[in-house]
């Protein structure tokens, strides 16, 4: 008999003054209420109860081990409740973490609606400036955009982030715009850890090609290599969802357009799914469905570069078309022709 089950053994038979009747309580016998008292003494080294033929009396010892006994006996059953509680109702703290740049973009509106739906949960959202993995072990869920994951990990797939090639209208002018992923090679790249590779696939003829870009500047912070392309320090890879509004502002512009970039897959991480809280579960299933959702309405248009609209989260958290594409614009013919008559 484990040692708790022993102390309320115990606790049982000075409460009801018998070793019968606190047997009874509990539905065991009595030669099972006796062994656990005496395996307990001898665990403990101390004699607990006086027995004698007609009662049963506390030692002093026994008094100090019976005041013990409700307190730990006490705190258990309250575990024992609010396990249950977690189990059966959508209540309590959420620890969420996720990389930076897709949560400022992404999760505040999903959070929202959440919160809306399910008014007992709190989340506790930790953003990392990290371009691609981000795995937390105190977290209840780490959102992972990305190729690579853990293989303890158990991982549910909630959503791909669509990427496309970006610059300034400065770099262009300089340099030129690439007609070819292999034109690359001889370009300022900015590169992000974790996507060492680029990997194209031509919309019409369906030709592949890896680049494997020089990256000039190379960082875990999307922010920062947004910033740099901005200031015509090269070609980026980004997320079309980040790209967007820098577009339609005139701050970068879409090259290769004729070529889609490999995505990247958005996947909700956690440990185990053995005695996961209801709440956790809730938010899985709700992150889930919201971000297909968007997932959904973006693929339904077939040029994620569109020139006449693009799509972005309102603060509402649906789908609104904008126009983009207000800067001027480079087309690799006319860079060409700056370039050679340059040279």
């Amino acid at each position: 008999m484990d040692r708790l089950k022993a102390l309320e053994v115990f606790k049982s038979i000075v409460e009801h003054g018998s070793f019968v009747k606190g047997a009874e309580a509990l539905g065991i016998s009595r030669s099972v209420a006796t062994r656990a008292v005496q395996d307990l003494e001898a665990h403990l080294r101390v004699r607990l109860l006086q027995r004698t033929t007609r009662r049963i009396a506390l030692t002093v010892v026994g008094h100090n081990v019976l005041e013990q006994a409700c307190g730990l006996i006490d705190q258990f059953r309250a575990m024992e409740a609010m396990s249950s509680l977690s189990g059966t109702e959508v209540a309590g703290s959420v620890r969420l973490v996720a990389p930076a740049s897709y949560g400022r973009q992404m999760l505040g509106p999903a959070l929202a609606d959440f919160r809306s739906t399910y008014p007992g949960v709190s989340v506790d959202l930790r953003l990392v400036d990290d371009c691609v993995d981000v795995i937390d072990d105190e977290a209840d869920l780490s959102i992972c955009v990305g190729r690579g994951l853990r293989l303890s990990l158990i991982a549910r797939k909630i959503g791909v982030a669509r990427l496309g090639l970006y610059a300034s209208s400065s770099y262009l002018v300089r340099n030129g715009a690439p007609e070819h992923p292999f034109d690359l090679q001889r370009h300022d790249c900015l590169t992000c850890h974790g996507i060492p590779h680029w990997q194209f696939k031509h919309r019409h003829t369906q030709e592949t090609h890896a680049a494997s870009p020089r990256g000039v500047l190379n960082s875990n912070s999307v922010d920062t290599l947004i910033a740099a392309a901005i200031h015509g320090a090269g070609i980026v890879l980004l997320p079309c969802f980040l790209a967007d509004r820098f577009v339609d502002a005139g701050e970068l512009q879409s090259i290769l357009e004729g070529w889609q970039a490999a995505s990247l897959d958005v996947h909700l991480a956690y440990s185990s799914r053995q005695h996961q809280p209801l709440r956790v579960r809730k938010l899985i299933d709700h992150l889930s469905d919201a971000i297909s959702s968007l997932d959904d309405a973006a693929s339904s248009l077939s040029d994620p570069h569109r020139s006449k609209a693009a799509i972005r989260l309102s603060h509402s958290g649906s789908v609104a078309g904008l126009g983009v594409g207000r800067g001027e614009r480079i087309s690799p013919r006319s860079s060409d022709g700056a370039r050679q008559g340059s040279g």
